[in-house]
């Protein structure tokens, strides 16, 4: 027995010697389970262990079944267990760094109310993670009400956003205005873009909560340089137009996916024409832009040629009709 302590011991001293960088790639390797025991052994590896556990905090439904109800209840679990492990162990936030986190529908799954998980406690949890550098947040369900709006601001290292779902203007200000740092924004408010305009007909009054959430994005982004928006049904372009006015001198890859037949000022022509007009009005002008995508949209001629002498720096333009991502080159 005294053997056999006195081997633990020098290992994990043994352990404890090497450096850093070493440490961290060796954790990289192990799984969950391993971690979990790694923490058992000593009181350096249970720091070393925590630190890799905490790092990237992913909570995402894995299910690629929308309606898997045994998912939902198996994520809002984990959820939970994370929510209770921060509240007992606030000093576990210094060491998250990214956080992948969906709201799921409460009205639709009741019999997830087995692990409770209240807005207002994800937003306390999530302003005590001051050293998170990228989130990606989603709503679950395309249907799903607009996620309350947090009291505080939160994020100030951010540099990374992916957002998608029934997020107010806001919400997303309180996520993103407290950061300077933010270099990638992707953004699909609103409806999913698995839904036709005809299936969301009867959510009219939801989506006019989310239709202009760009003209409340008050934050610096001076130094952004990726942006990545889908245009979906109903969404108010001209909020959009002011915010692309705002990044023109710092963005170098923008991407514009368009959703059906998007926004409400082109109901009443709903053709390419109208896009080829507002695209041309709302991106020249654009110093540094060396890149543009257009996905779900067929431009008139023209458009490339005048997209290229408003950007002096424009090097590619890329497009395609069916909204996927095989780009073509124009």
């Amino acid at each position: 027995m005294h053997n056999t302590l006195f081997i633990r011991q020098a290992n994990s001293s043994l352990l404890s010697q090497l450096p850093f960088e070493i440490l961290e790639d060796i954790t990289e390797h192990l799984s969950r389970k391993d971690l979990c025991n790694l923490m058992l052994a000593s009181r350096e590896c249970s720091s070393l262990a925590i630190r890799a556990l905490y790092t990237i905090i992913s909570l995402h439904n894995s299910s690629k079944t929308r309606d898997d109800r045994r998912a939902y209840h198996t994520l809002r679990r984990r959820q939970f267990s994370f929510l209770v492990a921060i509240s007992q162990h606030p000093s576990y936030t210094r060491f998250i760094r990214r956080i992948e986190f969906e709201f799921t529908d409460q009205e639709d799954e009741p019999s997830v109310y087995d692990y409770p998980i209240s807005m207002e406690l994800v937003w306390r949890t999530f302003a005590k993670c001051v050293g998170v550098v990228y989130i990606d947040l989603k709503a679950a369900r395309p249907h799903q009400a607009r996620i309350d709006e947090p009291e505080t601001r939160m994020f100030p290292s951010l540099r990374r956003a992916r957002i998608e779902g029934a997020f107010s203007g806001q919400t997303l200000d309180k996520l993103l205005n407290t950061s300077s740092s933010i270099k990638a924004l992707e953004l699909t408010t609103g409806p999913s873009r698995e839904r036709s305009p005809e299936a969301l007909q009867g959510s009219l009054f939801r989506l006019a909560q989310t239709a202009s959430p760009f003209g409340d994005l008050r934050g610096d982004f001076s130094s952004l340089t990726t942006l990545n928006i889908q245009i979906h049904p109903w969404l108010a372009v001209t909020s959009l137009k002011a915010f692309l006015q705002r990044v023109r001198n710092t963005v170098t890859l923008l991407i514009l996916r368009f959703s059906h037949a998007s926004a409400t000022e082109a109901s009443a022509g709903g053709d390419d024409a109208y896009w080829t007009s507002w695209i041309t009005e709302s991106l020249v002008g654009f110093k540094v832009l060396e890149q543009i995508r257009l996905q779900g949209f067929t431009p008139e001629a023209g458009l490339v040629q005048k997209l290229q002498d408003g950007c002096p720096c424009l090097r590619r333009v890329m497009v395609s009709s069916s909204g996927k991502d095989d780009l073509p080159e124009c």
